[in-house]
């Protein structure tokens, strides 16, 4: 067992020890913005996840339920009566007792996590304990009824968690962070398993949101941090969340019922590419999106020294972040060498098994002269539309919405940007690229013709890129490209840039 779960409690030694501290009484709270409900839920079919543990939920929101051998610990609970209700049937279809709910955590005082507790109690589990963070608890007991704090709350807690308690529950060890930044009170939290009877250490952070201000994104941004700490002394090798798409959860399916990699297992060594990074990616989009609030002084002033850039900042910390390996849906990729930094992310050479692929990490840098949306899911998007269309591309291997990562085939060649660069003649090609304009307007689309997008490998030309978009006349190749694939006046004062 690792060390940080030797100092466990059980759940009676933890009520009578977090309870003998101070605490706000319940307190119904003035309704202010309370907004409407709805009864309709969008369910998805539950899961298991590990040997011991189970997902269960809807589109908006589930649960992680974990089997301790002594009853269940449920970490969250729904956001309401409908979505409890529909919880509460997804035992009974994976086999399980509801009424066996021994303890239900609260990962963070918003409603979507603790807007079930009522219904369990009242109608499935009326015994079970209830634990949430002593400041989650206490926020509750004073902040209105208004954006993510609406009713119905819990009327009591049993365990009220600091940082650093470790529960116990028959074969069970939880271990509880205070990782502050989606709410006050979040908590994340490391708990053993097993997957094939192989031992697991799980790791699951509690928020995901990252909120656009400098206090609480900068708070989380630490969280992330200090929560690593746990997750390096636990070793951690894999992980889950409580919001899921329905496309990652029929990956975890896949693993059951097709023996296909399992996306949330990994080794200690890539816990933290493969679950903390994505976090951190969020952190970053936030901090360097144009809608952040600035820290404000009480006058509604900004306040602080200029920052640095955008860039400046993402380059610096995703340099310090950088590892010699990187995972994609649980395969690893030793990095070789960078090929090359676009406006949409970074792409390495990569050893991926016995064979070079490459691996595109997605930034989230400023960029002047185009805007994005999500750009993962446009790769993904624009991906398809370039196979429908015919035109010539490298095959995409696995795509890791989660990590904003694609491991794709490697196309080995020289580019057209570095054949112009060399004086060759390019002219050889031009009835290639054409025909991959006249695929791509045949489709409504323009690809980026710029000549760095560009491989050839022996004789043929391949667009190793995947963006496209919507056709205009003045980004296709005759307007715009073609005054890059030959030493014109526009390609020499592009390397006057020093891009490359």
């Amino acid at each position: 067992m690792k060390t940080i779960f030797e100092s466990a409690v059980t759940l009676e030694e933890a009520a009578a020890v977090s309870l003998s501290k101070p605490y706000l009484p319940y307190q119904p709270c003035p309704e202010f913005s309370k907004p409407p409900k709805s009864g309709e839920i969008y369910p998805i079919e539950p899961l298991k996840v590990f040997d011991n543990v189970y997902w269960m939920g809807t589109h908006a929101v589930g649960v992680l339920v974990i089997d301790t051998g002594d009853g269940f610990i449920m970490i969250d609970s729904g956001s309401s009566d409908a979505e409890a209700a529909y919880i509460a049937e997804s035992f009974a279809r994976m086999g399980l007792d509801p009424a066996k709910i021994r303890l239900i955590v609260v990962s963070h005082e918003h409603f979507d996590h603790y807007g079930g507790v009522p219904y369990f109690i009242r109608n499935v589990c009326p015994d079970v304990l209830l634990a949430i963070s002593r400041t989650g608890w206490n926020l509750l007991q004073t902040v209105p009824t208004e954006f993510a704090f609406i009713e119905p709350r819990p009327e009591k807690a049993d365990i009220l968690v600091d940082d650093g308690l470790c529960l116990k529950l028959g074969d069970t060890r939880l271990f509880c962070v205070s990782t502050p930044g989606h709410s006050a009170g979040c908590l994340s939290f490391i708990f053993n398993s097993s997957l094939h009877g192989e031992e697991l250490t799980v790791g699951v952070m509690g928020g995901s949101a990252v909120w656009p201000n400098f206090p609480e994104a900068r708070m989380y941004q630490n969280s992330i941090e200090y929560f690593k700490l746990f997750t390096d002394l636990a070793g951690c090798n894999a992980f889950s969340a409580v919001h899921q798409r329905e496309e990652v959860l029929d990956l975890v399916r896949d693993h059951w019922n097709k023996g296909t990699a399992h996306p949330w297992a990994c080794t200690e060594d890539t816990f933290n590419e493969a679950y903390l990074q994505p976090f951190r990616n969020k952190v970053l989009n936030t901090i360097y999106s144009d809608f952040i609030q600035q820290y404000l002084m009480p006058n509604g002033k900004p306040e602080g020294s200029p920052l640095p850039s955008r860039k400046e900042q993402f380059l610096r910390i995703r340099k310090q972040q950088m590892s010699d390996h990187l995972s994609v849906c649980g395969h690893d990729c030793r990095i070789i060498r960078l090929l090359g930094h676009g406006k949409g992310g970074y792409s390495y050479l990569a050893e991926c098994g016995d064979r070079n692929i490459v691996l595109k990490q997605i930034h989230h840098e400023p960029c002047d002269y185009y805007s994005f949306g999500n750009k993962i899911e446009a790769e993904y998007h624009d991906y398809g539309r370039l196979k429908e269309a015919g035109i010539r591309i490298p095959e995409m291997l696995a795509i890791d919405f989660d990590a904003e990562r694609i491991m794709k085939e490697y196309i080995e060649g020289e580019t057209v940007f570095d054949l112009v660069r060399s004086g060759a003649d390019t002219d050889i090609y031009l009835g290639q690229v054409r025909k991959m304009a006249a695929q791509a307007f045949s489709a409504g689309l323009n690809i980026d013709y710029f000549p760095t997008n560009f491989v050839v490998r022996e004789g043929l030309l391949w667009y190793i890129d995947y963006e496209c978009n919507p056709y205009s006349d003045e980004w296709n190749f005759e307007n715009w490209g073609i005054k890059y694939w030959s030493a014109t006046d526009e390609f020499r004062a592009y390397l006057m840039q020093d891009h490359h």
